[in-house]
């Protein structure tokens, strides 16, 4: 038997998903009601007199939450007795070896495996062939982001223009391949393309925040050719957080011309942020500690060896975080 864990994390799952879906289907924002869902859970653990959940922590639980019930559909509260990390782990292992998960999950939800077994066996599988894990790796990202495009054209099918303020507009596909970066949707109002979207699944390799920068400048070299830019994720993460902020400091936020729109694919259904959403998590005292200067680039002089630092962003004022 492990140490102790946090073992309700899957009957919160459970409550959470359902209250969610409830929502969903009565016109309400899904990341409005997720974020409402743990205002309210908080508020009992502070009457309990316990810590509050972080949104990240929460985000976590519900991805774990959703594997689990993929594996086991019919899986009751009672059997699961470990933690989520645990579950976050069979996932990755998961991703090498189905049926080393299949093998050791009894063991696992009854808390017979600690978590630092479970990262020992992912460990193993790594080391097990370097190249086919690197292959694997690879595929696997490939085949993410080719799922997460089908998902986003099949949800687009199905939402249709209105989304887009329009429904008279259309929506077409890029077909084929192209020799350069380019949205992966198009919709046109009486042939002018009023809207780019990129379906995107962020990137493991990189910096959340480089990997942001990276994606809000490809937007913004297409905001002359779309008029707005989508951002169609399959997930909130760091990344979203990351360019939510950009997009307020440097523009493209509800509050700054509102071209940038940031979304998650759920269920087939996509769900823009909210202004909130922009706004929200503590985005410049997490990233920037409120200052500004992080947007000035160092850099060196070729000659003398002199250093300073470039303003090399335009900053947008007015909003307050």
């Amino acid at each position: 038997m492990t140490g102790k864990v946090e073992q309700g994390w899957f009957r919160l799952f459970l409550i959470s998903d359902a209250q969610c879906a409830v929502a969903v289907a009565n016109g309400e924002n899904r990341s409005e009601a997720t974020r409402s869902i743990l205002r309210e859970h908080n508020e009992a653990r502070g009457r309990a007199g316990k810590k509050p959940l972080k949104e990240q922590s929460f985000e976590r639980i519900m991805k774990a939450g959703r594997f689990l019930r993929d594996l086991n559909p019919s899986l009751d509260v009672d059997q699961v007795k470990c933690g989520y990390v645990q579950i976050e782990l069979l996932s990755r292992i998961n991703r090498h070896s189905a049926s080393s998960v299949a093998a050791i999950l009894p063991q696992v939800l009854t808390n017979e495996t600690p978590a630092n077994e479970l990262q020992r066996q992912l460990d193993e599988l790594k080391q097990t062939d370097p190249l086919a894990h690197a292959l694997a790796n690879r595929n696997g990202v490939r085949s993410i982001t080719a799922s997460h495009e089908k998902s986003c054209q099949k949800a687009l099918e199905t939402t249709g223009p209105n989304l887009f303020g329009s429904g008279s507009a259309r929506i077409w596909k890029q077909e084929g391949s192209y020799p350069a970066v380019t949205p992966n949707f198009f919709i046109t109002e009486n042939e002018k393309i009023v809207a780019g979207i990129f379906s995107r699944v962020g990137s493991k390799s990189k910096n959340a925040l480089a990997a942001a920068f990276e994606l809000y400048f490809l937007a913004n070299n297409y905001r002359e050719v779309c008029t707005n830019i989508w951002m169609i994720f399959p997930e909130r993460s760091e990344i979203t957080r990351n360019l939510a902020f950009l997009a307020v400091k440097l523009g493209g936020a509800p509050t700054s011309d509102g071209w940038l729109k940031i979304a998650i694919l759920d269920d087939n259904e996509i769900t823009a942020f909210s202004e909130g959403d922009y706004a929200h998590g503590q985005l410049v005292d997490d990233f920037f500690g409120g200052s500004e200067t992080e947007f000035k680039i160092p850099v060196k002089e070729l000659i003398t060896g002199e250093r300073l630092r470039l303003s090399a962003f335009q900053i947008k004022r007015g909003y307050e975080l």
